[in-house]
């Protein structure tokens, strides 16, 4: 079964696809985001780096 993507892939190769940010952490942060995620405390998308 095909499905539609989430995000029109026009938006993407168009440039207009934005994503905001709101914090930056390591991985090593994992558990954290994990529990604020789950608690309703992280607000926004959170990028976890290596």
């Amino acid at each position: 079964m095909d499905e539609e993507p989430l995000v029109p892939r026009g938006r993407v190769e168009a440039g207009t696809l934005r994503i905001t940010v709101a914090d930056r952490r390591p991985l090593a942060d994992l558990p954290t985001v994990h529990e604020e995620a789950a608690s309703g405390r992280l607000v926004g998308k959170t990028v976890l780096t290596p």
